[in-house]
């Protein structure tokens, strides 16, 4: 990764986006010039939950720790995973705690 890319990727973490941005581009989607790769592993770590880790994904998928660190690193997984829980809490909150599934009408 070039620097320029670097340093695009840090202003990009760093600036506040609006609601229609996060719409637009969630956290937890694939991001501008993440891997395939990356992303299926970022998947894994960001639907383990509150308890997730990148040992577990480490295991799950039996990559080397290192690199599941690096891409962790690299495309801010805790930062990402945590935006999905915040969402979430934002969505049951104005649905008065149902959950999404319940307040969709499928449960």
């Amino acid at each position: 990764m070039t620097n320029a890319e670097q340093a695009r990727l840090r202003g990009y973490a760093k600036k506040k986006t609006s609601r229609l941005e996060t719409i637009l581009d969630p956290a937890w989607e694939k991001q501008l010039r993440e891997s395939r790769q990356a992303f299926a592993a970022f998947v894994l770590f960001r639907d383990a939950g509150a308890g997730r880790s990148y040992r577990e994904t480490t295991e799950k998928l039996q990559k080397n720790e290192r690199l599941i660190w690096e891409w962790g690193r690299l495309w801010r997984w805790q930062g990402r995973g945590a935006k999905l829980g915040e969402s979430w809490a934002k969505e049951r909150g104005r649905r008065g705690g149902k959950s999404r599934i319940v307040a969709l009408g499928h449960g």
